[in-house]
């Protein structure tokens, strides 16, 4: 698995567009989620939705040996390959797991493929998994995914295990400060910087929780 530096993200178009760059021909799964991953956490785009859920595991091929699979579900997004001059279609790949898609809402089924001009794109089967258009419900993906870091905990509010395994980390364990007024601040747990602000009443009701996840 590796940060591919041949994908970017067009952030503003809906469905949002993962292009790989020509001349790249093939890319897997597994790369494609520590990419999107990487890129969604550059300072410059922690503002947009997050790009996808993913759920994996390590598995051995008698031929290549160990290899992980992914299952991914794109959010709002689409992965394609850069468009060709043509006239002649060129083949490109996307292989080693399974790949479906949802818009924003996290139910309606979306094709995860972005067509582009004089490209081909083939689903090439892991030893589990082919990308799978439509075919995976959200509720069966989650299922999949909550098993990781990176499932989705309470769809009403898109945050993952890991967010939320964060902010009871801060909560429970950090550095507090506040307390007694209206505003009380938990640290993170290295205490680098502010995790968790809840504005409170006398009473200690909250009416609004900041967190700010890294």
């Amino acid at each position: 698995m590796s940060v591919r530096s041949d994908v970017s993200v067009d952030w503003n178009a809906s469905p949002r567009e993962i292009t790989v760059a020509a001349p790249s021909t093939n890319i897997t799964i597994p790369d494609l989620r520590d990419t999107l991953r990487y890129l969604e956490w550059q300072p410059t785009t922690q503002s947009y939705d997050k790009l996808l859920n993913a759920a994996g595991n390590v598995e051995t091929d008698p031929d290549t040996g160990d290899r992980a699979i992914y299952f991914v579900t794109l959010i709002n997004a689409q992965v394609g390959f850069e468009a060709r001059p043509g006239p002649s279609f060129e083949s490109c790949k996307i292989s080693d797991g399974t790949l479906t898609a949802v818009e924003s809402d996290l139910v309606t089924g979306l094709d995860p493929i972005l067509t582009t001009a004089f490209v081909q794109v083939n689903y090439a089967n892991a030893t589990t998994g082919a990308v799978v258009p439509n075919s995976l419900t959200q509720q069966d993906a989650n299922l999949v995914a909550v098993t990781t870091l990176d499932g989705i905990v309470d769809p009403s509010n898109p945050v993952s295990m890991r967010d939320s395994l964060f902010a009871i980390l801060a909560t429970l364990t950090g550095i507090a400060t506040g307390g007694g007024t209206t505003s009380i601040t938990f640290r993170n747990h290295g205490d680098t910087a502010d995790a968790v602000i809840m504005t409170v009443d006398e009473n200690g009701n909250r009416s609004s929780v900041t967190i700010n996840f890294p």
